[in-house]
């Protein structure tokens, strides 16, 4: 018998990389137990045998494991896609695994309000992907002439610029906790990453690369989907079938007890407590919830659309497009209704080649061959065909194939489609673009060239007519935001003592999130244009200003609950914040010395047409140890003004401190007294 080392893999074995540490390794040994990929690691070693399968888990950084599959050395691994683009290698991407999330973005020091990544060009950027930022700045550099200084940190990437290594950054966010921590803001997108299955393109062990990916896939189906089983009559059977519809349709026994029937049906995870309440409300009784452990169910993504037969496009390729077929009674439907049904079918039809006779006589003639002559079955699959013989005969002498034999179901040309008046503009083909990274980000939120002059931002929301905690907490799971529009303005004749003057919306997600990525906790000291559509087919809405107020968040995770909204109107007062410049030019501050913030924001007042200011500037130059800030320092743009309810004399920024490093010349210990005596 062959002995093997510890820390090797027998001949023959498929070798399986998984990072050894780090923020994926716990989602992927949990996956893989999950999967049925069982294995036993001993303590100091990076090489695991799976029990009963001839596969060997290796652990490996995960910033190797690209590097390693690209060059032979192991059949497959998983690891994020950051992490292969930088390997620069070619590997096969076998599937997407769905955690480990993030984006890898440019990321600026948030007080300089960098907004476009073309001004970075020419500057140090530090990064622990050096590759792939100097690929991103490449064109930027050709087009602007100058050359930027990309240099490699393995870690604690966003400690460089606070450390005045760096201008800019490139690393990875998730949550954006760390980034914002440092000072931080994301300046860029460079690209989206999560984890995924890759392989060696010329692997010997394809077999079992297919093995892994089934069972990966099967364990991620189980933990998306639950079983729901219920009681209902026979009466409201048809109901709760719609209701839970399942994969291809529930499977439904009958009980003994009387005109009742037991349902079983595949429902998705995050929908399950809905379904069971409107069953619930339907009449269905003993509703259970059951969790699947493993799966093998293979998902079909077909969409509803038509499309002009392509002669370059064979069977097979990506751009084949689909239509499915639902349960018909071709009894009593006319032949136009058969041919718009035909659209909106269930079994798989690509619309290629010729047809010998017209559709209606093909599916009369179909459905005689079936054991239930009024209808057509739903969800037939190709591999439903070929396991009944009198269907796969009828399709082979009816349908032209060119094929051996019966793949891909039978086929409707478009001539026939056109002559039930059918034609490409009642289904349009949704064309869906591939992102290229590197492009710029479209801004939603600019609005027009006018709001742009004010600097009044746009943000879209619709009105809420669920109330109470229990509907909030459903919105949110939809990510949507519940809130509040509320206030006076005496512009549109709107008096807050009225009952008008409130109204619920409900906003998503993605709006504020944009708001919240671009500004932080300076969206709330933002004012804008908040368009209130009824519904989502209202296309025009109604245009109110106003300025985020009482924002509600979670006290761990800092994600917002409720956005509420406060009317603004010119002459309102406005709290701004107050940002520092020129602290370079304080002896103090460019010393390891800091202002303690005693007023972050200061009140004021913006006249008619006059651009809102993002912020307030202190003026730091000559700053000294021990200095209070006040309100001579601050600069106001023309038109704005503090409020006569800020007093001048005793409105204080804040003091500047610090240890001994920071003392200027002249600070001693007895001139430091008595200016804090003072």
């Amino acid at each position: 018998m062959t002995q093997v080392a510890p820390n090797s893999s027998p001949p023959g074995n498929c070798k399986l990389a998984i990072p050894k540490k780090g923020r994926l390794y716990e989602k992927v040994v949990e996956m893989l137990k999950g999967a049925g990929i069982e294995f036993r690691r001993e303590a100091r070693l990076d090489v695991a045998l799976c029990k009963g399968l001839p596969i060997t888990l290796v652990f490996l950084p995960a910033k190797d494991i690209a590097k390693f599959a690209g060059d032979g050395d192991i059949d497959a691994g998983i690891t994020g896609w950051d992490v292969i683009k930088e390997s620069m290698v070619t590997v096969e991407r076998v599937m997407d695994l769905g955690f480990g999330k993030c984006k890898l973005c440019v990321q600026a020091p948030a007080v300089k309000e960098i907004t476009d990544v073309e001004t970075l060009s020419g500057k140090r950027i530090a990064t622990s992907f050096p590759d792939t930022t100097k690929e991103f700045f490449k064109p930027i550099d050709e087009k602007l002439g100058k050359t930027t200084n990309v240099f490699f940190v393995s870690g604690s990437v966003e400690a460089a610029c606070g450390l005045g290594l760096a201008d800019a950054v490139v690393d990875l966010v998730e949550t954006g906790t760390t980034m914002r921590a440092a000072g931080l803001e994301v300046v860029h997108d460079i690209l989206e990453t999560e984890a995924m299955l890759i392989a060696n393109p010329n692997s010997t062990h394809k077999d079992l690369v297919d093995l892994i990916k089934r069972r990966i896939d099967g364990y991620i189906t189980a933990t998306k989907y639950c079983m729901l089983v219920y009681n209902v009559s026979s009466e409201l059977l048809s109901e709760a079938i719609r209701i839970t519809p399942g994969k291809r349709s529930p499977t439904v026994t009958n009980l003994d007890c009387g005109n009742v029937k037991s349902v079983q049906s595949l429902v998705l995870t995050k929908e399950v407590s809905e379904k069971m309440d409107a069953l619930h409300s339907m009449g269905a009784t003993d509703i259970l919830v059951l969790d699947i452990a493993n799966s093998r169910i293979i998902f079909s993504v077909c969409t509803p659309t038509i499309r002009r037969d392509n002669p370059g496009c064979g069977q097979g390729k990506e751009d084949d497009h689909y239509h499915y077929l639902h349960i018909i009674d071709t009894s009593k439907l006319k032949t136009r209704q058969i041919a718009m049904s035909l659209l909106r079918s269930s079994i798989l039809i690509p619309r290629s080649g010729r047809s010998k006779c017209s559709i209606a006589d093909h599916l009369r003639n179909f459905s005689s061959k079936l054991d239930d002559v009024s209808k057509l079955v739903s969800g037939l699959t190709p591999e439903d065909v070929q396991a009944n013989p009198q269907i796969a005969e009828f399709l082979k002498v009816n349908f032209e194939d060119d094929s051996d034999g019966i793949d891909d179901g039978f086929v409707i040309p478009g001539e026939i489609l056109e002559k039930f008046g059918v034609t490409d503009s009642d289904f349009p083909v949704e064309k869906t673009s591939q992102k290229e990274y590197g492009a710029p980000k479209l801004d939603r939120g600019l609005g027009t060239e006018l709001q742009q002059s004010l600097n009044i931002r746009t943000l879209h929301t619709y009105l809420r007519e669920e109330e109470g905690s229990n509907a909030c907490r459903r919105l949110r799971y939809d990510n949507v935001i519940p809130g509040l529009l509320y206030g006076s303005d005496p512009t549109k004749g709107i008096s807050s003592n009225t009952t008008e003057s409130k109204t619920m919306l409900k906003t998503p997600w993605p709006e504020l999130q944009r708001e919240l990525d671009r500004f932080h906790r300076r969206f709330e000291s933002r004012v804008y244009d908040l368009t209130i559509y009824e519904n989502e087919s209202d296309k025009e809405g109604t245009v109110h200003r106003v300025i985020p107020r009482n924002v509600q968040r979670h006290p761990v995770q800092g994600s917002i609950y409720c956005a509420n909204f406060l009317r603004y109107f010119p002459g309102k007062p406005l709290k701004i914040p107050i940002v520092h410049i020129n602290t370079e030019e304080s002896p103090a501050l460019k010393r390891d010395g800091f202002i303690i913030p005693v007023s972050k924001h200061i009140e004021c007042v913006v006249e008619d047409g006059v651009a809102i200011p993002d912020a307030i500037e202190l003026e730091c130059t000559g700053v000294v140890l021990k200095e209070v800030l006040r309100m001579d320092r601050l600069i106001f743009p023309d038109g704005v003004r503090p409020t006569s309810r800020v007093d001048p004399e005793k409105f204080v920024v804040g003091p500047v401190v610090g240890g001994r490093g920071s003392q200027t010349d002249g600070d001693g210990e007895e001139g430091g007294a008595e200016e804090a005596a003072q």
